[in-house]
């Protein structure tokens, strides 16, 4: 078979041995649990298998592509369903603010100060740095009682 690169199937199955114009191999039966089997084939049927999964010249192995691609998947959908006459699929997810999570998550009030239990106010915003403190005060402070 040649020189095999790495995203082609072969690297990522053993072959056990080639022997008597046969191929044995381990494969991953998914439907089965994802268990590793061994399996026997005429070499040049392991040969027509293996060459379905190469890419003609220029190609590129594209995962998901067009409606199901990441970028705006749910307004390509609904597009698409709208086009087809189906019903969109509506979701209405309303973030909760980070403060409002923690909270909930942990049951700390990150507006609370840990040391005396005074209320924390924000003062200003830090720009972002890079390495250790460069001095600036801290993006809380406790309020004046």
């Amino acid at each position: 078979m040649g020189v095999t690169p790495t995203a082609l199937p072969s690297a990522t199955t053993a072959s056990l041995s080639v022997a008597d114009g046969k191929v044995t191999f381990t494969w991953k039966d998914d439907k089965d649990g994802a268990k590793s089997k061994v399996m026997t084939l005429d070499a040049n049927e392991f040969i027509r298998r293996f060459t379905l999964h190469i890419l003609p010249p220029r190609f590129t192995r594209i995962r998901h592509y067009g409606l199901l691609a990441c970028g705006h998947r749910a307004t390509k959908l609904n597009r698409a369903k709208a086009l087809l006459g189906l019903a969109p699929v509506t979701t209405t997810k309303v973030r909760e603010p980070y403060d409002v999570l923690l909270q909930r998550l942990t049951g700390k009030d990150i507006h609370v100060c840990p040391s005396c239990g005074g209320r924390l106010r924000r003062q200003r915003d830090l720009a972002p740095t890079i390495g250790p403190s460069r001095g600036q005060d801290p993006p809380f402070m406790h309020e004046a009682a």
